[in-house]
């Protein structure tokens, strides 16, 4: 993550299955961080474990 550097921040939508959505609510929930932050967890780790800066 860039440290000192300002981060770009972008929107993203996107359609998800009702049941996806609510067991990803539930994960983040036991984890104790917001839906939007675990997608954010789930996004930073794919792009990392691709090779790619995070």
């Amino acid at each position: 993550m860039m440290a000192a550097e300002e981060q770009k921040k972008i929107t993203v939508n996107f359609q998800m299955d009702s049941d996806l959505h609510e067991k990803l609510k539930a994960i983040a929930k036991k984890k104790g961080i917001s839906f939007a932050g675990y997608i954010r967890m789930i996004c930073s780790e794919a792009v990392a474990s691709e090779g790619g800066n995070r």
